[in-house]
């Protein structure tokens, strides 16, 4: 074998070396943060502390200070799904999140033509959109945060890459 063949073989084992650490690095943070969010969901902590999509908090937060999504979103949408389960099951979704955010959007959807009639005789068409742009993006705050760390994580791991490359060379002189 050529000598060109030995060292490109060298270098794919070196450079398969480190790429398996780092992906298994990757991998492994990747299983602690889903086990994080995991826990955070089951034991509803941060940003899985209150059911965003259970009609008791949407009426918590508009009946008071907003009356017009109040009467014309979240009323109808709490009529629909009191038509279509019993109190005992609507009772049980403050737990089951998905089931939960499930049925509001069902609701939601079959409401929305009386939703924009009723928001269009109260002068407050405008509202509707609103209140999609506040309530589907859940918690936007969270994944602004999300982004921030994951930002200020990239940039250590860059700084730390770069501060390895410039030491490189010295340390390779030691050997």
């Amino acid at each position: 074998m050529s000598l060109t063949v030995i060292l490109a073989i060298v270098v794919v084992l070196i450079l398969l070396k480190y790429a398996r650490k780092f992906t298994s690095k990757i991998f492994t943070f990747l299983i602690v943060a889903a086990l994080i969010v995991g826990v955070m969901y089951y034991k509803s902590w941060g940003l899985f502390e209150t059911n965003v999509a259970d009609i008791a908090t949407l009426e918590d937060k508009y009946c008071n200070d907003d009356p017009d999504i109040c009467d014309c979103i979240v009323q109808p949408a709490k009529a629909d799904m009191a038509t279509r389960f019993s109190k005992v099951e609507l009772d049980s979704l403050g737990e089951r999140r998905i089931k939960s955010a499930y049925i509001l959007k069902k609701s939601l959807a079959s409401t929305k033509e009386q939703a924009i009639v009723c928001l269009g005789l109260k002068g407050a068409t405008d509202k509707y959109a609103v209140f999609l742009k506040d309530f589907v993006p859940v918690e936007n705050q969270y994944i602004d945060i999300v982004t921030d760390k994951i930002k200020v994580l990239s940039g250590k791991l860059r700084s730390e890459v770069e501060t390895f490359r410039e030491n490189k060379d010295e340390i390779d002189g030691r050997y």
